[in-house]
């Protein structure tokens, strides 16, 4: 959930809020109000019961608690609806129309209660559902123990479901004899709780958790100018393996959302779907490209393996996976990918090599007096200061705004002898600007590809970046075997 909020410092973004019980309800309202003083692009549609039902609380109950909720009261970004569920359960059917309209502008529907929850499964949103686990019905859905009063909260994408199998529950029992569906929400806990982004949450502090983090705070700070500058730009070597898809197609880390609209376009199909950790990245595909609105997720590109339902025929990771926390993770998530893909699905995967220099191991000799003992001390230091170890980018040594020593001829030498780069965080850490990255030899590429279950259908191309000459593109067309 929060996650949602904070990789999104733009665009407003929208939450209905369904409550339930009046009780929680309370709770709910104070969480709503520290929700709208810390994040400044949120608003909320409160929509609780328009009339009295059970225990649930009410429009007028709400309106009565204002005054202890003086965050909330007359802020510009809470309203309480007044046309709200007039039935025990948000039957979806029954509806007012204005809710549904207030529900299709939303980008999160916070709905509380088991009742609700059960009722508003595979609807085209992403849902977060609250509820405890208190009597037979939420056991059979939830495969929890109403014995350990256990709290739920869980994520549905677009058009999810976390249970079914209901009119089945005879066929399966809990170890405390309750009957349970036959696919619970226990059943894909990792999957709804949040998956690899949970487990980064709760690491935080590690070296993995610090890169992820670094990335969804440039990235939510640079979405807005990456599509302006890259938005539009399809390259056409990317272009021409795009060509070679079809069917159903899962996109990672679209961005913005070029690859899934040009891949519409040309096979005239809405069965191309995209997927990227930022949601601001989202919030802009979605009002580029307002047809295939529901067709963009918000999701981590490790949770691949949760991605809407069913196979595809194809899969792009178009310059997604050279953020990879580790180099290692790469055959993790390729296998990943590949449990996605149909018998003989493609995959196109587009990553980076670049090269960077041992300095401080070379002598004099070895360029035959181009570097004066002035300028190798010059360049210790630069390496030094840097805190980068032996090892740079010497790409940067000819930018004047570091050390402006070396010449174009001295470059092209330093490239001759340059050395693989492994991974490395690159950017301005001075203006916390910084992004992880990793990088793979030709070599390395193709065979993590082949011990990952994949042929490769056409051989690695390596295209030379446009503007950094220590960059290439390695690109390939897999199969699944």
């Amino acid at each position: 959930f929060f996650h949602l909020l904070n990789t999104n410092s733009v665009y407003p973004l929208k939450v209905v809020s369904f409550p339930d019980d009046y009780i929680e309800s309370l709770f709910l309202l104070k969480f709503y109000e520290l929700l709208l003083n810390e994040y400044k692009m949120v608003s909320i549609d409160l929509i609780p019961k328009s009339v009295p039902c059970s225990n649930d609380i009410t429009y007028d109950h709400v309106m009565s608690l204002m005054h202890a909720f003086r965050g909330l009261a007359n802020h510009s970004r809470f309203q309480v609806v007044t046309d709200g569920p007039k039935t025990g359960g948000v039957n979806v059917l029954k509806l007012d129309e204005g809710v549904w309209r207030r529900m299709a502008d939303a980008f999160i529907v916070d709905v509380r209660g088991a009742r609700n929850y059960e009722m508003m499964q595979g609807l085209k949103k992403q849902m977060f559902f609250g509820f405890m686990v208190c009597r037979d019905f939420s056991v059979s859905v939830s495969g929890l123990s109403p014995r350990d009063r256990p709290l739920v909260f869980i994520r549905h994408l677009q058009g999810e479901r976390s249970f079914d199998g209901f009119k089945q529950r005879h066929l399966r029992s809990h170890p405390d004899g309750y009957m349970l569906a036959k696919r619970t929400i226990f059943d894909n806990k990792a999957k709804l709780e949040g998956g690899h982004i949970a487990q980064i949450a709760k690491s935080a502090g590690a070296q993995p958790s610090e890169r992820w983090h670094a990335l969804a705070k440039f990235y939510s700070a640079n979405a807005l100018d990456f599509d302006k500058k890259w938005g539009g730009i399809l390259e056409e070597e990317v272009k021409a393996y795009l060509d070679k898809l079809s069917g159903r197609i899962l996109v990672i880390g679209c961005g913005s959302g070029k690859e899934v609209d040009y891949l519409a376009e040309r096979t005239r199909t809405r069965t191309i779907f995209g997927f990227d950790f930022s949601s601001e990245a989202i919030l802009i595909a979605r009002m580029k490209y307002h047809d295939l609105r529901d067709n963009f997720l918000v999701e981590d590109m490790y949770n691949v393996e949760y991605v809407l339902g069913g196979e595809f025929d194809a899969v792009v990771a178009n310059a997604s996976l050279l953020h990879l926390l580790t180099q290692d993770d790469l055959t993790i998530v390729l296998q990943k990918i590949r449990s996605r893909l149909r018998d003989g699905g493609l995959l196109f995967v587009r990553l980076i090599h670049k090269v960077g220099c041992a300095l401080l191991d070379m002598d004099d000799d070895s360029f035959q007096g181009l570097i004066t003992p002035t300028v190798k001390e010059s360049l210790r230091e630069y390496v030094c200061s840097n805190k980068k170890g032996e090892f740079i980018d010497v790409n940067d040594l000819i930018q004047p705004h570091k050390s402006g020593v070396l010449s174009p001829h001295v470059f092209q030498k330093l490239l001759s002898v340059a050395i693989p780069l492994r991974e490395e965080i690159d950017g301005h850490e001075e203006r916390g600007e910084v992004r992880w990255f990793v990088y793979f030899t030709p070599d390395e590429l193709r065979n993590i590809i082949l011990a990952s279950g994949y042929k490769i259908r056409e051989e690695i191309v390596v295209h030379p970046h446009r503007s950094v000459p220590t960059v290439s593109w390695l690109s390939a067309l897999l199969e699944k075997v």
